[in-house]
């Protein structure tokens, strides 16, 4: 605003900007915005809830690739996704993130008991309760967090063999747990009107996946190595 001397008195007169606004700028503009590489996903998480011009730019890169796996809130979240259409709209690609459940070696390597509360999982005596204590919870936060097992190992030649229906039980609960997702997945694909790829890749290795306000939070690098560290200790 300037303002101008008339004698004794002053006038205020505005000043039109020519500045365009946010919001009357061309949808493809924003979406350059919205996809420059210094930005990351939480940043644009946060534009997108913090103004309403950046909704739909925001979103084509936030839903660009949306990701399913083996945890219970990945298949909710992407079933979610699939059937809200605004958002649907927007997706391109499905990943299938891998994480690794080894349900065979949790049956091995726990014990029937519950973790203190008090004990420090990575402080105990010597490897054999390390690995008791840590694969008991293991064991309790995969079964709440996992929808579906690895496919269990079938007995090698020379193998003991306890139980000879075990492998076939194992396999048949996970080919029920496919089984009763599939026409959920298959509809779903056909709720994305802009999908054309399909990949596939290690799940992040900060990811938590068991319920992040757990007492223990478990990141997928722990989980995987944990199961990596104890198959070292076997075949050794």
């Amino acid at each position: 605003m300037e303002v101008l001397a008339e004698g004794p008195r002053q006038v205020s007169v505005p000043i039109e900007s020519h500045r365009p606004r946010l919001t009357a700028l061309p949808f493809e503009t924003l979406r350059q915005i919205v996809w420059d590489e210094e930005l990351d996903q939480e940043d644009v998480a946060a534009l997108r809830l913090s103004c309403r011009a950046l909704l739909g730019p925001a979103s084509s890169r936030l839903f660009y690739r949306i990701r399913i796996s083996k945890l219970n809130r990945d298949r909710e979240s992407f079933l979610s996704i699939c059937q809200i259409p605004r958002l649907a709209f927007h997706v391109h690609e499905v990943e299938w993130q891998e994480i690794s459940w080894d349900t065979e070696l949790f049956d091995r390597t726990s014990a029937p008991l519950c973790l203190p509360s008090s004990c420090n999982i990575i402080e105990c005596d010597g490897d054999e309760e390390l690995v008791t204590r840590v694969s008991t919870y293991l064991r309790g936060e995969a079964e709440a967090a996992f929808w579906m097992r690895n496919a269990p190992p079938r007995p090698r030649f020379g193998d003991v063999i306890e139980d000879a229906n075990h492998f076939e039980d194992l396999e048949k609960e996970r080919h029920q747990a496919v089984a009763a997702f599939k026409d959920n997945f298959e509809a779903a694909i056909d709720l994305l009107p802009n999908l054309h790829t399909f990949v596939s890749g290690p799940m992040n290795t900060t990811r938590v996946i068991n319920d992040p306000e757990s007492e223990y939070p478990v990141e997928a690098r722990m989980f995987q190595r944990f199961q990596e560290w104890v198959n070292g200790k076997e075949d050794g």
